[in-house]
Formats: structure tokens, C-alpha cells, sequence
């Protein structure tokens, strides 16, 4: 049976595969709800031949969801936010996804967008729920998302040949 102490294993896993859930819906726009959380949670400790207390999924599923909601973002990103270890998040192209660690270390993820045209639409969701747009007077945009999250994303022509974005975490204060 899991616990407070360690679900740390499930949490990744389970973080992992809400990134790319909330990546495939973004397209749709639509986001994933609680129930969704609570299924991929589910799954992902039967997966690890463990069980989890209902106690425990139920404050997991609230500590994502109230995470989410509080950065109004969607939850591709927020599973990002939710890795403590992660410091950055670079995209340079739709199936190009980096993470900048805590320690400094670069590392490539699986996550990706469809094509560059799901990528557009993901971001533009996120400048949308703060009141900005792309346009083509304004090709760079930063964006900061609250206290806790920083976007920068340039555009042709000034990105060379693509959309290159920069998400920033600031670490410690929750």
C-alpha cells in the first residue's frame, strides 16, 4: 500500500503521462479533469503492483488539480511545474522538448506536440488565459504566468526558422 512516504515514484510516472494526455487534448481544446487525473494515478500504482488508500489518491489528485489551477495553466505545463526537479522547460520545435534540472544537467523528454501547428495552439491557449496573442507586429512575447512561472517565445523572424519558447520555474516558494 503507498503512503506519504512513498509515492514519490508514482507521482513521476504519473506526471509523465499527464504531460502527454494534456498535450494530446490541447489540440481539442480540452484539458484534463480530475477524473482523469485520478484514472492515470490509478493506473500507474496497479501498473507498480502497489495499492493506493483513497485517502491518498484523493490528496494527490486535489494537490495537482489545485496546483493547476491556481497557475491557470494547462496541465502539459503544470505536469512540468509539478517535477521539482525541472528548472526550465525549452521547446525548439514540436518533438523537441529539453529540461533544464535543478543541478544544471540538461535532458531530452518524450513529450511532443503533433506538429508545429499543435504547438501554436498549445501556447496560444496559455497567452489567451492571460489576455495576450500572437500577431505578427509582436513576434516575441514574455509572459509571466504568476509569481512562479515565466514564458519567453519568439517567433520567425525572430526566431531563425521556428517557434522557440522558454518556461521558467522559480523553485521554493510554495
Amino acid at each position: 500500500m503507498l503512503n506519504s512516504v512513498n509515492y514519490e515514484p508514482l507521482m513521476k510516472e504519473s506526471i509523465r503521462r499527464l504531460r502527454m494526455e494534456g498535450i494530446r487534448l490541447a489540440p481539442m481544446g480540452k484539458s484534463l479533469t480530475s477524473a482523469d487525473v485520478e484514472r492515470v494515478l490509478t493506473e500507474c500504482a496497479a501498473e507498480a503492483g502497489k495499492g493506493i488508500e483513497d485517502f491518498m489518491l484523493r490528496r494527490l489528485v486535489d494537490n495537482i488539480m489545485s496546483k493547476r489551477q491556481a497557475l491557470s495553466i494547462p496541465m502539459w505545463l503544470t505536469g512540468f511545474f509539478l517535477d521539482n526537479s525541472v528548472n526550465e522547460v525549452i521547446i525548439t520545435g514540436p518533438s523537441k522538448i529539453v529540461l533544464r534540472r535543478s543541478d544544471g544537467k540538461f535532458d531530452t523528454t518524450d513529450d511532443a506536440f503533433d506538429d508545429p501547428l499543435h504547438l501554436l495552439y498549445s501556447l496560444n491557449m496559455i497567452l489567451k488565459s492571460k489576455g495576450h496573442a500572437f500577431n505578427t507586429q509582436s513576434p516575441g512575447v514574455y509572459l509571466r504566468i504568476d509569481d512562479q512561472v515565466e514564458m519567453v517565445i519568439l517567433m520567425p523572424p525572430l526566431a531563425e526558422s521556428q517557434i522557440l519558447v522558454s518556461i521558467r520555474f522559480k523553485r521554493g516558494l510554495w
